[in-house]
């Protein structure tokens, strides 16, 4: 015995389908999403691309509570430098904050103008990151989580544009 997926209500509010999809219709009638090969690359992910190819990360200029900062996506190195500043609160009501600043803390590159980062590829990453965390958490709890907010948004259109390319 089959049974028929539940129909979805986002399907049936939506005007258009979602980029590189197009509504269509199961053979019970109800909506479904059929991927259609694009012949072009679309525009709106070729910004967020080209940063990827040339530069190897994203960044952002974001205004926040009077002040400006500059984040830039992670590495692999950095989340796992990461992971071990976290170490110190793992098993502790903390995780979770110290997640949010190890994370706003790698992912700064400067704020109100200042540099904090050396993007030098020589440079000790896990020295530098451990010394922005020091730095970041001294900061106000709204301050670091819309900055981890940002720094997640800017990590999800990182994804979405390897994800554009590699459907390429």
């Amino acid at each position: 015995m089959t049974t028929s997926p539940e129909a979805d209500q986002d399907y049936a509010a939506a005007e258009e389908a979602p980029r590189g999809f197009q509504f269509g219709v199961d053979p019970a009638g109800g909506p479904v999403l059929n991927a259609v090969e694009a012949e072009t690359f679309p525009d709106q992910s070729m910004e967020a691309v080209h940063g990827l190819l040339w530069l190897g990360y994203l960044s952002e200029e974001v205004h926040l509570f009077g002040h400006s900062f500059t984040i830039k996506t992670l590495t692999r190195g950095d989340r796992l430098v990461v992971s071990l500043i976290t170490k110190d609160w793992e098993e502790t009501l903390g995780m979770a904050d110290a997640y949010q600043t190890a994370v706003v803390a790698a992912s700064l590159l400067s704020y109100d103008g200042y540099p904090i980062a050396d993007l030098n590829k020589n440079a000790n990453r896990q020295q530098q990151i451990r010394s922005q965390f020091d730095v970041v958490r001294e900061w106000y709890e709204p301050v670091v989580e819309a900055l981890f907010e940002k720094v997640s948004l800017l990590s999800n259109r990182q994804t979405a544009a390897f994800l554009a390319l590699q459907s390429k």
